[in-house]
């Protein structure tokens, strides 16, 4: 009987549980570092995205920190003549960048000179003045955080993984250990000590033995195509554990980019303005807003989908689908809506005034939905609410006192208090003393309503 060939099994990366030190990045979360798609997040735009995945295709590719980079002047890369200080010796060493760096700020330079910004330095900001680059430290520290890590230090990270890469040149049976100590900017390690300055300064001269060097050894080395772009997304998605597209804010629904118009839509060039990108929204609204609406009837997409293809918030998203849906009402379906829209504004603050002690505003809404038939979600539950003026902090504000919530310790004469309410008798209680002695009867001065305690001021 002929053996059964094994099936390969695919490897699924394990991802990082939160920590409060950032851990040592992988070989995928370089990769997704390189790709701007990781930094294109939020109200981001395009231009910031390129810019940050240059600074971390500087860190990992050639161990330039965001500090060096900031002072990069564009005339310097064109003529291939980059050099980093080393600040212990007072000596410069050249920059040497491998075709996956160069892919990256080739990238950011197109959109660059599409947007017409200038300045003599590398990398701009949208103005075409120098960076700050405490705001780009900032940037990692925020995506650090996103993703669950809250230590921060990516850019120590990525210039570990940059030293471990040529570390792999000590295996080979003549090493070139003085190219290494070079392109490490004249930093030598423990076993690099008997490593002669001549040595390394000769090597530092040539820069196509560094490049030879840091091609074979590191993991982002060989031609343009093969870390960036489309491959390496793919790349980072299996094997990445810290920063892969999956870990990330920006979730597409995976069919969206098989739909014609939503790839249209997602790759649409947005202007630079406010009141420019709402006249183009307007636009795209009239003119796909339907099919946007029907893929989303049809669950092939979601709100936050469409958040990203029209380039706005979630609130801008909703008041588009609302205006959409509504032009679509016949004459008595628009009436009935209204008949029901001012009952339930009527009775819903009642509703609300008569709830239990201590319900929270979600349970609320879930029982009049349950018990009531309540037809509208918690966001119009909200604004009608705050509409008429019922919530704690409204009626306080009227009464001219000071409302605090019950979760918060508060002194009261002295009594560190927790939570407050009303005995079924009318008289006043308190819990969550803290070794305080017992109230005083003089309580005219504090009013409990709904388990929240109103001061006067």
């Amino acid at each position: 009987m002929p053996r059964k060939a094994k099936t390969k099994m695919r490897s699924v990366p394990q991802r990082a549980a939160q920590t409060l030190v950032t851990p040592f990045v992988g070989f995928g979360d370089v990769l997704a570092l390189v790709d701007f798609e990781t930094w294109k997040t939020g109200k981001r735009k395009r231009y910031r995205a390129l810019l940050y995945a240059v600074f971390a295709a500087l860190a990992a590719c050639a161990r330039v920190k965001p500090f060096t980079a900031a002072t990069f002047l564009l005339a310097d890369y064109e003529a291939n003549r980059l050099e980093a200080l080393n600040n212990v010796r007072d000596r410069r060493y050249p920059v040497v960048l491998l075709a996956a760096a160069v892919e990256v700020i080739e990238a950011y330079l197109k959109e660059r000179r599409d947007l017409g910004i200038g300045g003599e330095h590398l990398l701009v900001d949208e103005n075409g003045a120098p960076l700050v680059y405490s705001r780009i430290y900032l940037a990692f520290d925020q995506l650090s955080e996103r993703c669950g890590h809250f230590g921060g230090k990516i850019v120590e990270r990525l210039i570990e993984f940059h030293d471990l890469q040529l570390e792999k040149e000590r295996k080979r049976r003549k090493p070139d250990l003085a190219a290494c100590v070079a392109l490490r900017h004249g930093r030598r390690g423990p076993l690099d000590k008997w490593q002669a300055r001549a040595e390394i300064y000769a090597a530092a001269g040539d820069r196509a033995r560094m490049l030879d060097v840091l091609d074979r050894n590191h993991d982002l080395g060989g031609a343009s195509g093969k870390s960036v772009g489309g491959h390496g997304r793919a790349k980072a998605l299996e094997t990445g554990r810290l920063f892969s597209p999956p870990k990330l804010a920006r979730r597409l629904t995976p069919g969206i980019r098989n739909d014609k118009v939503c790839a249209r839509l997602l790759d649409f060039d947005w202007p630079k303005g406010k009141e420019a990108q709402v006249d183009e929204r307007r636009n795209i609204v009239k003119a796909d807003m339907p099919h946007l609406v029907w893929l989303l009837d049809e669950h092939k997409i979601n709100r936050s989908d469409l958040r990203r293809i029209l380039n706005c918030s979630m609130g801008t998203v909703r008041r588009h689908e609302l205006v959409h849906r509504r032009s679509l009402e016949s004459e008595d379906e628009r009436r009935e809506r209204e008949r029901v829209e001012a009952d339930w504004r009527d009775k819903a603050p009642a509703l609300y005034l008569a709830r239990p002690l201590g319900e929270p505003f979600p349970d609320f809404h879930a029982r009049i939905a349950a018990e009531e038939k309540y037809p509208f979600g918690r966001a119009v539950l909200s604004a009608t609410l705050k509409y008429a003026g019922v919530l704690p902090y409204q009626v306080a504000r009227r009464q001219k006192k000071k409302h605090v919530g019950i979760k918060r310790k508060v002194q009261i004469r002295g009594v560190t208090v927790k939570e407050m309410g009303v005995h079924e008798d009318g008289k006043q209680r308190s819990e969550g003393y803290e070794g305080a002695p017992e109230r005083s009867q003089d309580t005219e001065n504090t009013q409990f309503r709904h388990n929240s305690i109103v001061l006067e001021d």
